[in-house]
């Protein structure tokens, strides 16, 4: 009928004069490029009225009246748009409807003027165009102008705003758009792609967007022809719950504009009708005996013998169960069609179990993933400190031991799950993540253990059920409730507390719980969701592994299993470089995951997964000596990137190799290392100390020259750590928080908050990909007195910054030589951070510095170049771009705290600059 319509619309404007033909060959141009993202346009719609005599046209505020005697039909030339998206109007209804846009700067034939309007073709009719955000222009560059062209009677309908191609330079650029729900005339069918006649020019709409629909009310079924999203419509957001295959045909109930709607059990589903064509089918009327809930993603089939399935359904869904066939096959419906599922993807609602009661594998998964994961730290709380904090859950209190200073929060209005009380904005983020993955749960879990009083059971149940009703996934209370690896620890956690009060919770509760674990595997084991070759993704891995392994009667489950250990491996062999350090440049990081792989170790040894678990036990003993090196004198790490303040090493960690103990225990235990000089080129550290005999005294030095993921990482590069006779005193700001819109977590990642360089008075951005861009190029240690290393930096635009760094034990002197090279002139500021209550006495005169603490000298250092150098100290926040902090734990309140230091800043211009800066220790 549309076409009909149409066709007739066009006679009698041939009639009337006011419709032109275009006859053409058509090409558009050279081979089509491949698609780019599609750009939304502007919604920007005026109306106006026809009259006798004269047509109205409001614009903006005012309102044009335009003499009918004035408008002309003719060609007139070319015209340039000049403002973003300049709407198109169709005044065909006497008003003015926006039927699509011009791109700023593209250049477009008129067909007529008309007044204050340019007239241009827009499918077979004109279409309006405001002159005053136009200028006059030529064709001299318009490759492809469509005057011979003549479209089809085909129309696609557009989806959505769709952007129109210009593919005449073999480069797709965009020229213009079609609006939502405007019908438009096809020129000629290309691939994926429809070839268009656009505003008198040939272009090309992805057909994702723009479709052809032939179906009719009396059409029953559809065939796909390409795969296509079954959706449910949950608080006004499409849910996707299954896949149905191209080339199978589907009942639907209901015509539903762009949309088919079809049966999905008791609800309504709905398949995009762009994805498919009309079919027909004869479909028999089920009688539904029950309802089977998925395991994983399962594929469903036309007969138990095919081998390609007819759709997959999702996992954690329900379908209509019609038969059991056997002990192999359910038959259930889909969409209106009998398919087939195989029955140990599915667990059948009229018939739960849980192999629940001496379970092989539960003590393995508590000792190694639950009650101490990767350091051990749930096994240092206290049996009478876990049961108070679960008394206090009792009351409606949870007690966070990192925020409000440890002391319980109120929450006998209901816990708000959009944010923390009293919590500072910057630690919101971390807050809300261990707010949202149920940590807490696990207080009432051992409490219950401990007492077997069931009232810790129940209080438990209330607190996750009021989280699922809070926060499904499609509309949670915050982003945060399904953070990646928050949602992975709450997994562990349900696993826990449901084994834990198997004998209280009730059936219908053991399934609701089920339930949403399953959704949590599915998402976790979900590529798109997983954080590849991260330490957040390693979680998601440990969380799959602690579900499978639970719920081990269910046998697929055991797919997670063996994905998550797959996962792993990929993961430890991408993340840990070949010289033993974790690359997501902390070193508390370093501990966590050399922690994770003997924990992983454990458990696959523990599941007979011996070959696994020997190669995780390997990659974790050769973090050992990173471990060591990296621990200053005084036993702690320098707060290098994601490093806090209250992270510590731990003697657990590596409890046999001698050499960490002797690091870690500052000489109480195990052996003294043979070598003070350690570089690690793959990873990009070196670490140089004078002696290992004296503990907390000594000299120590720590070089950064890596990046390697975006994890983690601050703007270090070239960074240097100095620490001499128990006093840190070249430093860094250290990190602040994981709230990365806060302005100082912003500095505390940032070039200004490290020892490294500052160019134009612009540092580097956190991230930005550029891993080949930092790197240790060279170094020596044969001389043990006379270590050296060099690093280079080249994420700065066409700037190139090389530091060498050299120690001197004999005369106790570091040696920092900058060279900095680039082919224009440029301001060059290199940053040194001083330890907190360290000042720096200037003298000008003969560029150098010494560095007192309580009126006592701990170092001299020295600056000397070919060019004129300035030298100067900002404090705190006394100058507006150079800030100067540190980043404290206060452990009576529990927070991060910033503390105002002194930075000394060395000034040069050029373009080639070279500065050497001698750190001369003074000892006390």
């Amino acid at each position: 009928m549309k076409k009909i319509g149409y066709i007739v619309v066009a006679l009698v404007m041939l009639l009337l004069g006011f419709f032109q033909s275009y006859k053409f060959a058509c090409d558009g141009g050279s081979k089509l490029a491949l698609p780019i993202d599609e750009v939304n346009a502007e919604e920007n719609i005026h109306k106006g009225e026809d009259v006798s005599e004269s047509t109205e046209i409001i614009v903006g505020d005012r309102v044009e009246t335009v003499e009918k005697s004035n408008v002309s039909n003719s060609t007139v030339g070319y015209f340039q748009v000049l403002t973003s998206n300049l709407p198109i109007y169709d005044n065909r209804s006497g008003e003015l409807e926006q039927v699509g846009t011009l791109t700023k700067g593209q250049v477009y034939p008129i067909t007529g003027d008309y007044g204050n309007w340019h007239k241009i073709q827009f499918d077979n009719y004109y279409g309006y165009v405001y002159k005053e955000n136009t200028a006059p222009a030529t064709a001299e560059y318009l490759q492809n102008l469509g005057k011979d062209c003549k479209p089809t009677s085909d129309s696609f309908k557009a989806a959505k705003d769709l952007v129109v191609y210009d593919n005449s330079s073999g480069q797709l650029k965009a020229f213009g758009t079609i609006d939502k729900g405007q019908t438009y005339s096809i020129v000629s069918d290309y691939g994926k792609w429809w070839r268009i006649l656009f505003a008198g020019r040939i272009g090309y709409v992805s057909k994702s967007s723009a479709f052809i629909d032939n179906f009719t009310e009396d059409d029953n079924a559809f065939m796909l022809t390409e795969n296509a999203s079954l959706s449910v419509i949950k608080d006004g957001k499409q849910i996707r719950v299954a896949t149905l295959m191209a080339e199978n045909i589907f009942e639907r109930i209901e015509d539903y504009g762009n949309w088919h709607k079809v049966k999905y059990g008791s609800e309504v589903g709905y398949i995009w009708k762009a994805a498919t064509k009309p079919a027909t089918s004869e479909y028999k009327n089920n009688e539904i005996i029950g309802t089977l809930f998925t395991l994983i993603d399962s594929p469903v089939y036309a007969s138990t013998k095919d081998t390609s399935p007819a759709a997959m359904v999702e996992g954690a869904q329900r379908v209509s169960i019609i038969k059991e066939v056997d002990a192999n096959w359910y038959e259930i419906e889909l969409a209106g069609r009998n398919l087939f599922i195989e029955a140990e993807n599915v667990m059948d609602l009229n018939n739960v179990t849980f192999e629940t009661e001496n379970h092989p594998h539960m003590k393995t998964i508590r000792e190694y993933l639950i009650d101490a994961p990767f350091t051990y730290d749930n096994q240092d709380t206290k049996e009478n400190e876990t049961i108070e904090s679960a008394n206090y859950l009792l009351q409606d209190k949870i007690r966070f031991n990192d925020y409000n200073g440890g002391i319980p929060i109120e929450y006998s209005n209901g816990i708000d799950w959009t944010k923390g009380p009293g919590i500072a904005d910057e630690q919101q983020r971390s807050f809300l993540r261990q707010l949202h993955g149920l940590f807490f749960i696990n207080d009432l879990s051992e409490a219950y253990s401990i007492t077997e009083d069931k009232k810790y059971i129940e209080k438990g149940y209330g607190y996750i059920h009021d989280w699922m009703i809070n926060n499904p996934y499609h509309k949670p209370k915050h982003n945060m409730a399904w953070h990646d690896e928050g949602t992975a620890r709450r997994l562990s956690t349900l696993v826990n507390f449901f084994d834990v009060g198997k004998s209280i919770l009730t059936d219908k509760q053991k399934l609701e719980l089920f339930e949403i674990m399953v959704f949590h595997a599915n998402l976790l084991a979900d590529d798109d969701f997983y954080s590849e070759n991260t330490n957040h993704g390693m979680f998601q891995d440990e969380g799959l592994i602690v579900f499978s392994k639970y719920f081990y009667d269910k046998k697929v489950l055991n797919d997670y299993y063996k994905l998550a250990v797959n996962r792993l491996d990929a993961y430890f062999e991408s993340l840990i470089s070949e010289d033993g350090v974790h690359l997501e440049h902390s070193p508390s990081y370093h501990q966590t995951i050399g922690g994770s792989l003997r924990a992983y170790g454990d458990i696959l040894n523990a599941f007979d997964d011996i070959e696994m678990a020997n190669k995780f036990y390997s990659k974790y003993n050769n973090m050992a000596k990173y471990a060591t090196h990296v621990i200053k004198p005084d036993g702690t790490w320098p707060l290098i990137a994601d490093t806090y303040a209250k992270d510590q090493p731990r003697t657990m960690m590596w409890p046999d190799d001698a050499n960490y103990q002797y690091s870690v225990t500052k000489g109480k235990s195990g052996e003294m290392p043979t070598e003070t000089n350690a570089v690690f080129p793959d990873a990009g550290y070196a670490v140089f100390r004078d002696q290992w005999t004296n503990p907390e005294e000594g000299a120590y030095v720590f070089f950064t020259a890596a990046y390697h993921t975006n994890y983690h990482k601050h703007s270090d590069d070239l960074s240097l750590w100095i620490y001499h006779d128990g006093e840190d005193i070249i430093t860094e700001a250290a990190p602040y928080s994981y709230t990365l819109s806060d302005p100082v977590t912003q500095y505390a990642y940032s070039s200004f908050g490290h020892n490294t360089l500052i160019v134009d008075n612009e540092g580097l951005p956190r991230v930005d990909g550029k891993y080949e861009s930092t790197y240790l190029q060279d170094y020596n240690i044969d001389d043990e007195n006379h270590p050296n290393a060099t690093g280079v930096n080249k994420r700065y635009e066409g700037v190139t910054h090389t530091r060498n760094l050299a120690y001197n034990k004999v005369q106790q002197a570091i040696q920092v030589n900058d060279t900095i090279s680039s082919d224009e002139n440029h301001n060059y500021k290199l940053l040194w951070h001083l330890a907190p209550g360290i000042v720096p006495v200037i003298n000008t005169n003969t560029n150098e510095v010494t560095l007192k603490k309580d009126n006592v000298t701990l170092m001299v250092v020295n600056f000397e170049s070919d060019d004129s150098l300035k030298l100067s100290s900002v404090y705190g926040d006394q100058d507006k771009l150079f800030k100067s902090w540190t980043f404290e734990y206060d452990y009576k309140n529990t927070e991060t705290v910033k503390r105002d230091v002194h930075t000394i800043i060395v000034d040069i211009d050029g373009s080639e600059s070279n500065v050497q800066t001698t750190f001369k220790f003074n000892s006390k």
